[in-house]
């Protein structure tokens, strides 16, 4: 264990609580805001130095943990994919020692030197978000009551793992394929099924901005009155029902954000009843 440099945390956390309408004809209406930014960065590298490329660190940036949830990603900026039109700069790179080709994955040359290396990488993004926040609301009226959780995180960077190749038998969502006929810059060419390559900086390519809100939790639910639950010989009844992770709104193409090609959050619609004898 070493002293390796020193680093700065700050951070800002509102809460607010709200009673919005209280026993109005029976009506009463309670919220719950939550609103957070926090911010780390390195400040300084023993000897000196102001970046620390195997493990990821620069000074005046986050702290790579590499963890999988507070990483920094340093690669290639992707440009989309090599078009027809760009065959006259392709050719400019490919004399200093590239090989691109139409259809291939196309990178930024960061440094504008007109070729393509390890000097043109940068910070892409990082996993720490601008900001997270929740919005809890809770109506009652007489014996019924609705309650929902909204939660939202902003501005982060993730690595998409929904696969891009072409696997023969197996099953592949749709992708939008480079194509002579579709010059699109989404995905590059496929290639063929099973060959076990993938292009060159494909990989920059999946670096997404997991921007996202969601409905976390929604619950509709009646308590019987007294002369009702006394019927039965019972002392409280409640009957309810719950829906979990129903609802996203991301610009990311795939399932969840916040699993990236993983399998997404499980939607549950879970009905039930409380009785108490």
């Amino acid at each position: 264990m070493q002293n390796v440099g020193s680093t700065q945390n700050s951070g800002l956390e509102l809460g607010l609580s709200t009673v919005n309408v209280e026993n109005f004809h029976g009506v009463t209406w309670s919220s719950d805001i939550n609103w957070s930014r926090q911010r780390n960065k390195i400040t300084s590298l023993q000897s000196g130095t102001t970046q620390n490329v195997l493990n990821t660190w620069f000074v005046g940036e986050p702290i790579n943990l590499n963890d999988g949830q507070h990483a920094v990603f340093y690669d290639y900026k992707s440009q989309g994919v090599w078009q027809y039109a760009d065959t006259v700069l392709m050719k400019q790179f490919n004399s200093t020692g590239s090989t691109f080709k139409v259809g291939q994955p196309r990178v930024a040359d960061i440094n504008g030197d007109g070729k393509i290396d390890v000097n043109d990488r940068s910070i892409i993004g990082t996993q720490y978000p601008a900001w997270t926040g929740s919005f809890a609301n809770r109506v009652s009226y007489k014996g019924w009551d609705l309650s929902g959780l909204i939660t939202a995180k902003w501005n982060y960077t993730f690595i998409d793992g929904t696969p891009r190749g072409m696997n023969g038998r197996n099953g592949n969502i749709v992708m939008d394929y480079w194509m002579p006929e579709h010059p699109t810059n989404a995905n590059p060419a496929p290639q063929a099924p099973n060959s076990g390559n993938t292009w060159q900086y494909q990989s920059t390519m999946l670096y997404t901005d997991g921007s996202h809100w969601r409905i976390r939790n929604l619950t509709l639910g009646y308590t019987a009155a007294n002369s009702l639950v006394n019927r039965i010989g019972a002392s409280s009844l409640r009957i309810y029902a719950t829906a979990q992770d129903p609802y996203i709104h991301t610009s990311y193409a795939g399932n969840d954000p916040e699993v990236g090609g993983s399998a997404p959050t499980v939607r549950t619609l879970l009905i039930g009843t409380n009785l108490v004898w």
